[in-house]
């Protein structure tokens, strides 16, 4: 008789052909049927039977996980399922599905995602990868959540557990943190959960979830979709807060169906987004009885009348409830209507739900009046976390720009997006340069107007083509590139749009100390250091604070040509381009020079539409929203914009107002004479060799 294999070893203990040892719950329970049967929920200091009353968002996003599952999902009416799913069928696996729950704070969103890794498990026997920031939360949350209000409240799990325990490729049970085992004695499922401190490998997975991904590195959880790919069902869930702008939880928010819910008010039939209406939605009543004339809550956290004068403070007696701001008419907070403001995402199967507090029936009114009043008016952090914890928008003192200050900028001087050569005005572009390349104009209208006109991606095989194309098509007078990654790239267009070819510098003895005029009017003036008329440059970021732009003129790889070089430091030029977005109000008080007086509208203007409908701005306005973000240094001492972040249309617009700067003003086939400088002082230096450049490698 021979041995038994590895794998046979493994299936006679994990796979036994007898009876399961264990009653597990039947293969087609819904989870939210399973949710309501078995899991627990702990409430003060004692557990309760779990439900979804008084957290309707949560309502939503189990819905959804059933569609995706294939589950039974009758138990929701026709209008929510259609409002939520897009369909009234069900009972197929959805492949390839994405949910983004994005929350506030303390709503239940880390139990539910528990509880749906022990449903997998136990009840559909798939596998689920829960990753958490880094390995030091992992056990924390193991042993906090994970197992005092999930494992040991459901009894048959208990049953079917082998905590740490995992299983090799060959079918043997191996040690491994984070790993879960269950096997009811015929059939196994391992569930992991681990930190994104490295790049994840050797585990697969039929689910994947992600908690808090504003604190994940991405660059890690771009890995995480193909720990799935062996699965038939490759179901990725993100759940978090929202703390940043277009980035982390929010980017996927606005990727998805963005379902958000809304009261309707019985009286005059308006909607209202409850997060979004804040304070004016909420009222206060002495008496306990409602009233139109009830005065409503402001963002100074005083109760005012109609006419806006205050007539009552917070206190604790009072009776606080929602109202519609229109006709006074108090809402029901528990006839919420969750609807998609993206629907085009559903039949793709990326879906996105915003789960505001104050969209959850069982957390009173009282505690948001409270936490705003007591709280949230005093300081600027702290409305930032009322916003977060209380509202799920994004809010964070370390990001300049949010959405209300871009809405301003499109609001001064309404226009829409246009390629065109109209105009009459300075015309600058910037290049921001990748395996995708991003392309935006701007134009100089005096007296601090400024636009952007336009604002392209384009493939970085056709980078060269179109760059140019754009330049002549809209009479750009500059175009400033960024000097790399793409370093080909960028030499080529300096050289091409100012005519640089035209004179072998090889040829020119002394060209450093030479004023050398090249055809087309471009001159480089070697006794000052300086370019006279550029028409094309490449920049650096590699200054130090306070040095203000240095212009260079820097030699082909052959020695045959040289080409500009724009240096600066990276953070002061990313400030000037915020900043011209500020006003008073944002934190920023400039006197204007055109008026004296304090500066109350934007420098830029922003277009308030898409071209032809498509998603440019959209785009443009979560990287500029992204880019806009301070973290500091790892000692902890400096401040700098954020790096290796979406933010390329925000570079690109950097390296067009740069162009303004420093570039030639060209307007209507003549070039205006004209040079204005780029904060601080002005230095110039010449690199005559290739063992002396920086960038060419």
């Amino acid at each position: 008789m021979t041995n038994p294999s590895a794998i046979g070893r493994a299936d006679r203990v994990f796979k036994r052909e007898a009876e399961p040892a264990v009653k597990t719950p039947p293969l087609a329970m819904s989870f939210h049927e399973w949710l309501h049967t078995y899991a627990m929920v702990r409430v003060g200091n004692e557990y309760r039977r779990y439900s979804v009353e008084g957290r309707q968002p949560l309502f939503v996003a189990i819905l959804i996980t059933d569609y995706v599952l294939g589950n039974d999902v009758s138990y929701a009416d026709e209008a929510t399922r259609l409002a939520v799913l897009g369909t009234l069928e069900y009972g197929t696996i959805i492949q390839d599905a994405i949910l983004d729950v994005c929350g506030g704070a303390q709503f239940g969103k880390t139990i539910l995602a528990l509880l749906f890794k022990v449903y997998m498990g136990t009840v559909k026997f798939r596998g689920v990868m829960y990753c958490l920031p880094d390995d030091d939360l992992v056990q924390g949350i193991i042993d906090m959540k994970e197992r005092p209000e999930v494992l040991e409240q459901i009894p048959y799990v208990g049953a079917m557990l082998e905590e740490g325990k995992d299983i090799s490729k060959v079918g043997r049970p191996v040690n491994r943190k984070g790993a879960m085992l269950y096997t009811d004695g015929s059939r196994t499922a391992v569930s992991m959960m681990r930190g994104l401190g490295k790049f994840p490998t050797s585990f697969s997975a039929d689910a994947v979830v992600v908690d808090e991904m504003d604190d994940v590195n991405e660059e890690y959880a771009d890995f995480l979709p193909g720990r799935m790919t062996s699965s038939d069902l490759r179901f990725l869930m993100h759940i978090g807060t929202q703390r940043y702008d277009g980035a982390g939880q929010n980017g996927l928010y606005l990727e998805g169906s963005q379902h958000v819910g809304y009261f309707t008010c019985p009286e005059c039939g308006r909607r209202h987004n409850p997060e979004e209406e804040w304070p004016g939605i909420a009222r206060l009543s002495v008496t306990g009885d409602f009233s139109p004339e009830d005065p409503r809550l402001d963002d100074a956290g005083n109760f005012v009348d109609a006419e806006g004068r205050k007539v009552a403070k917070y206190k604790p007696e009072y009776t606080y409830y929602f109202a519609c701001v229109d006709c006074g008419a108090p809402l029901d907070r528990e006839a919420i209507v969750y609807e998609a403001r993206q629907p085009e995402r559903i039949p793709e199967h990326r879906w996105s739900v915003r789960v505001s507090q104050m969209c959850c029936s069982a957390l009173p009114v009282r505690m948001f009046v409270s936490d705003w009043c007591t709280n949230a008016v005093k300081q600027k952090k702290k409305r930032a976390s009322f916003a977060t914890d209380r509202l799920a928008i994004p809010s964070s003192a370390d990001q300049k720009l949010t959405p209300a200050i871009l809405d301003k900028s499109a609001r001064v001087e309404p226009y829409i997006m246009a390629l065109n050569r109209a105009g009459g005005y300075p015309r600058f572009a910037g290049l921001d340069t990748g395996d995708l390349c991003y392309f935006t104009v701007r134009e100089d209208m005096g007296a601090e107007r400024k636009r952007l006109l336009w604002a392209e991606q384009m493939a970085d095989s056709d980078v060269r083509r179109r760059a140019v194309q754009l330049v002549h098509t809209m009479g750009v007078g500059c175009l400033f590139v960024d000097a790399g990654p793409l370093r080909d790239l960028a030499r080529w267009l300096a050289l091409k749009l100012n005519n640089l070819e035209s004179v072998k510098i090889s040829r020119v003895e002394d060209w450093e100390k030479k004023r050398i005029r090249f055809k087309g009017g471009v001159e480089w003036d070697g006794h000052k250091g300086v370019w006279l008329n550029l028409r094309c440059a490449t920049v650096e970021f590699s200054l130090k604070p306070g040095a203000g732009v240095q212009q260079q003129a820097r030699l082909t790889p052959d020695n045959e040509y040289i080409y500009p070089v724009i240096s600066c430091n990276r953070d002061e030029a990313i400030a000037a381009v915020v900043d011209e977005l500020l006003t008073a109000e944002d934190g920023l008080a400039e006197v204007s020079e055109a008026t004296g007086e304090l500066r109350t509208v934007p420098v830029m203007r922003l277009p308030d539409a898409n071209p032809n409908g498509s998603g440019v701005m959209e785009v443009l306005r979560r990287h500029y929203l992204v880019g806009s973000r301070k973290e500091k240094d790892k000692d902890g001492k400096e401040e700098h914009f954020v790096d290796g972040v979406p933010n390329h249309y925000l570079l690109s617009s950097v390296y067009a107002r740069l162009a303004e700067t420093v570039g030639a003003r060209y307007v209507g086939g003549t070039t205006q004479a004209g040079f204005r400088r780029f904060g601080g002082r002005r230095a110039s230096r010449v690199v005559k060799d290739r063992r002396r450049r920086c960038l060419d490698g």
